[in-house]
């Protein structure tokens, strides 16, 4: 991942795809995640109320909290199956 995320920021999306094609989904996701934690821990005092719903929209908390949760089950799932030999095997070191 850390690979693929280096070449997500010097510009390669083809290369960071091919690297690990879930990395631009956790930088948005993980990116929204903190925007919205600073966000509320500059209004409230701490980020406990992101599910809760105290937000712009009762639904935006919900929905980031959502698309970390099923993009990390994604990643772990990419993760198998690599270690099994699909998506081209494990990445070589």
């Amino acid at each position: 991942m850390t690979r693929a995320m280096h070449l997500l920021f010097a510009g390669d999306l083809g290369g960071s795809f091919a690297m690990h094609p879930l990395a631009a989904a956790t930088v948005l996701a993980q990116g929204a995640l903190a925007v919205l934690s600073v966000y509320l821990t500059f209004r409230d005092g701490h980020p406990f109320d992101l599910w809760k719903g105290k937000l712009w929209n009762l639904r935006l908390g919900r929905a980031v909290v959502l698309f970390n949760g099923a993009l990390f089950l994604l990643l772990f799932v990419v993760w198998a199956l690599r270690g099994a030999g699909f998506f081209g095997g494990p990445v070589p070191v």
